[in-house]
């Protein structure tokens, strides 16, 4: 599981909890859920100062619906640099939410009061 394997070797944490009745989806749909759950996991790993994570896979009969929580610092959304801008092109890393938000018909990022 890529969770256990970013977190493996930390003091983090990692929850998984499915609902629902699990069900194929085109594997380009799985790829992005992977990928973008990968991407959600490391942030937290690298920036949050998490000490757990967990993923949710919430499974209807018309959606996928993918949580990743963690008990970390936080950031303003609105203050992440657009990768697109020309001061940005070049550097090697602040793609993830970008990518995440370009991925997902629905991102809904929220900092926990």
């Amino acid at each position: 599981m890529a969770g256990e394997q970013a977190t493996a070797g930390t003091p983090i944490g990692f929850e998984l909890t499915i609902s629902g009745t699990p069900r194929r989806s085109p594997v380009t749909t799985e790829e992005q859920l992977l990928r973008i759950g990968q991407e959600a996991i490391l942030n937290a790993v690298r920036h949050a100062q998490a000490r757990q994570v967990r993923v949710e896979l919430l499974y209807s009969d018309e959606s996928v619906i993918l949580r990743v929580l963690d008990d970390g610092r936080g950031f303003d959304p609105e203050l992440v640099a657009n990768p697109l801008d020309p001061e940005n092109l070049l550097k090697s890393s602040g793609r993830g939410i970008f990518l995440i938000r370009n991925f997902m018909d629905d991102v809904r990022l929220q900092r926990a009061p």
